[in-house]
């Protein structure tokens, strides 16, 4: 493609640019491209958007374009449900982090994998970077792009690039379609209650953000006070996270707790918090995951706002936000994080503030099913 083509096609997606859906194009949707490549938590929340797609136009065809990391987890969920027709994947470690000409060469196979034309393409980022993924087809798709806004949930905004109008109420959560009644995990026999925590996380191929994190020596206080009271306690984590695992070698030796650091698919993790009768994690894909699940879940958060992250959409969501009265909190601007060497607003969160709030653990397992 040369670079006459290219400015083409630039000049063609200012001019015909949109921020949202117009009238006429709703009236003519018979396919839809929804562009959200990662991270974990990102896609989760916005696979509510699908479902809302699926609602308002039935009889288009749906295509979610989406990374490699997270492409079974679309599938089990919005493609098994019926809100997704298709799923194409790209190798987002080529995308984002790959050389020049591995970039070019991922976007072009990105190209022939899709199957134009689009009457709406939904990008579900602000980066105008993911229009690459879509440039060949730029001033001839009704292009909808998302902005953050930092005090409404993602998952409203997502909703809002389909339909302004749309409320909290019209949150659809699809169901975890698990491979197989047995499954892949295995859980212990031993008497509840159940525990799972993930002390890694914030992390992606995009960013790490270690600001996020609740101390790692705080998670390793709370399971060994978890084990005490009699609580099995399952240590959960991608392969990414082996950083975590030598400051719980004393504690994955006792047999009430249970090492699951990078054993685990995505798909997999959300079976095994359906399990648990409690989840506790900070702001990380973890976090998301278990908003799938009906189990209780408990979220720590210091510079992002937990109410532009967590929806209660069962009575067994809480969050505790470190740092009451810091006056750099919340420090997220939608974007990045400044420059902070105190870590005040997690380290304020104690580990018998999150004690207190798993006192009445059931001992018998819960019902389950998905949200």
């Amino acid at each position: 493609m040369s670079m006459t083509q290219i400015m083409k096609m630039l000049l063609a997606y200012l001019l015909f640019k949109s921020d949202e859906l117009n009238e006429d194009a709703k009236l003519s949707m018979n396919s839809i491209l929804i562009v959200k490549i990662a991270a974990i938590g990102d896609v989760v929340m916005a696979l509510p958007m699908a479902m809302h797609a699926r609602k308002l136009y039935p009889a288009a065809k749906i295509t979610w374009l989406c990374g490699k990391q997270v492409g079974p987890l679309v599938r089990s969920t919005v493609v098994a449900c019926g809100a997704v027709d298709q799923v194409i994947e790209v190798d987002e470690s080529a995308l984002f982090d790959g050389k020049l000409y591995v970039k070019c060469a991922e976007i072009s196979k990105c190209w022939r994998s899709l199957e134009p034309p689009y009457d709406l393409t939904l990008i579900g980022n602000s980066s105008s970077a993911y229009l690459a993924l879509v440039l060949p087809w730029v001033g001839r798709t009704q292009l909808v792009r998302f902005y953050p806004e930092l005090l409404k949930h993602p998952t409203l905004q997502y909703l809002h690039m389909l339909d302004p109008q749309a409320t909290q109420g019209d949150i659809v959560w699809p169901e975890v379609a698990f491979p197989s009644p047995q499954g892949s995990v295995p859980l212990s026999q031993s008497p509840r209650p159940w525990v799972a925590i993930a002390p890694g996380g914030a992390k992606n191929i995009l960013a790490d953000d270690p600001l996020r994190r609740w101390p790692l020596e705080r998670y390793v206080t709370l399971a060994q006070k978890l084990i005490e009271a009699g609580v099995q306690v399952f240590v959960v984590g991608s392969p990414s996270d082996s950083w975590i695992k030598p400051s719980f070698e004393g504690l994955f030796r006792h047999p009430q707790c249970h090492d699951r650091v990078g054993l685990d698919s995505l798909v997999d993790t959300v079976r095994l918090f359906s399990e648990m009768d409690a989840v506790v994690t900070h702001d990380t894909g973890p976090l998301h995951l278990a908003q799938l699940t009906r189990t209780r879940l408990l979220g720590l958060f210091g510079p992002t706002d937990p109410r532009s992250r967590v929806l209660k959409t069962h009575k067994d969501t809480a969050f505790i936000w470190g740092g009451e009265g810091l006056r750099c909190r919340p420090c997220y601007d939608g974007r990045t994080y400044p420059p902070c060497d105190h870590h005040s607003c997690m380290k304020a969160i104690e580990v018998e503030e999150v004690l207190s709030q798993l006192k009445d653990l059931p001992r018998q397992a819960p019902a389950q099913t998905s949200t």
